[in-house]
């Protein structure tokens, strides 16, 4: 069984725009993942796309998760992915 339906042709325009700017942003992060789990500073900084003052902050201020050992700081990207949507404003 075969299903048909016609769709203005800006649907498929909008579609197009849609999927390639999805395939982008698949291929953005994959750039990120160089299969490493824990991660630097400047990293993990560069994985959010903020400064690291800014992640120093969320560190200190708002419980951001990091392991510490030395004076040397190391982020989970699971980690982080988690705190990140456990954060979000409109759940």
């Amino acid at each position: 069984m075969q299903l048909q339906a016609n769709l203005p042709d800006t649907f498929e325009t909008e579609l197009k725009k849609a999927v390639s700017e999805a395939v982008q942003e698949g291929l953005n992060g994959a750039s990120l993942d160089n299969g490493k789990e824990w991660i630097s500073k400047g990293e993990c900084a560069d994985f959010l796309n903020i400064s690291r003052s800014t992640l120093d902050q969320w560190i200190k201020k708002h419980g951001f998760p990091c392991t510490q050992v030395a004076g040397v700081y190391r982020f989970s990207k699971q980690q982080i992915r988690t705190w990140m949507l456990d954060h979000q404003m409109n759940k």
